[in-house]
């Protein structure tokens, strides 16, 4: 085993946070850069070795050159950083500006949103599937979380809440209750669930991703990503009153000062429901 492989392994078992989704993506970026230590130019790297800016300038300049986009390099670079501070190094690493790695294009003005139709559901065996996908398109639950989703934990009366380790991040976060749709469905999954996830007893996560990932191709929904654009663009007309932008509301460069104020406040608050720290992603939910 390569030396560099070796230790970071070490680090994985003592630091398992984050979601599963996220430490299996943080175990790809470190596969790749084993593997590609020497295309990059080095026989013998060390964690120390590699956490310093003149190894990573070297990385980064390889992805670029290979064509990876701006995106999957900073979340490279995220996973770089966790590894800094694990091994309380993380001053050393650059940030991204100064390794020359572009702003993310997260905006394209295309509805790419889904609507949770019963014909979709009707495609779909597993009854925890079916009602995983409910959580996603009444609250904006990504697909983990909708599957780690706990009815009993998560009710809180006039709000969801989302336990840290469902989540992308770690992040804890809540959701409003704010329609008969919503209440109704929790009460049905706290009946149905009582205080355990929708993880069937006798599976793990692991195993019943895979089940999810077969039933949800089965649905018509694509990856299901579509229903949490759908949810963001339902909230925002809830509290502007008007269509987003990508649903043919206004632009943002042609709205009045009273009119931006309030669409940056409703991106705000949908920005934190969804559970992303930047109003800027929203762009891509909402258009701009």
């Amino acid at each position: 085993m390569h030396k560099l492989e070796w230790e970071i392994k070490q680090v994985i078992k003592s630091n398992r946070d984050g979601s599963f989704s996220t430490q299996k993506a943080r175990s790809e970026t470190f596969k790749t850069i084993v593997n590609q230590s020497k295309e990059v130019g080095f026989r013998r790297i060390t964690i120390n070795s590699l956490l310093t800016e003149k190894t990573i300038s070297k990385f980064v300049n390889h992805w670029k050159n290979d064509g990876k986009s701006s995106g999957t390099i900073k979340n490279r670079m995220s996973h770089l950083r966790w590894l800094g501070n694990k091994k309380n190094v993380a001053s050393k690493i650059p940030n991204n500006q100064k390794l020359g790695i572009e702003n993310r294009v997260n905006i394209s003005n295309i509805n790419k949103a889904i609507r949770l139709e019963q014909k979709n559901l009707d495609r779909i065996d597993n009854e925890n599937v079916k009602d995983s996908l409910r959580v996603q398109s009444l609250f904006g639950a990504r697909g983990e979380e909708s599957m780690k989703f706990n009815p009993f934990f998560a009710d809180r009366g006039d709000r969801i809440a989302l336990k840290s380790n469902w989540c992308k991040g770690n992040v804890y976060r809540e959701i409003p209750i704010l329609t008969k749709d919503q209440r109704t469905l929790i009460d049905d999954l706290k009946s149905k669930y009582g205080n355990n996830s929708l993880i069937p007893a006798n599976k793990s996560y692991k195993e019943h991703l895979k089940t999810y990932q077969y039933e949800v191709k089965k649905s018509g929904l694509g990856k299901a990503h579509g229903l949490r654009h759908q949810y963001a663009q339902d909230r925002y007309k809830t509290l502007t009153g008007n269509n987003c932008p990508v649903c043919g509301g206004k632009r943002q460069r042609g709205m009045t000062k009273a009119e931006r104020d309030l669409d940056k406040n409703a991106r705000l608050k949908i920005s934190s429901e969804l559970g992303h720290g930047r109003e800027q992603i929203i762009a891509t939910y909402l258009g701009s």
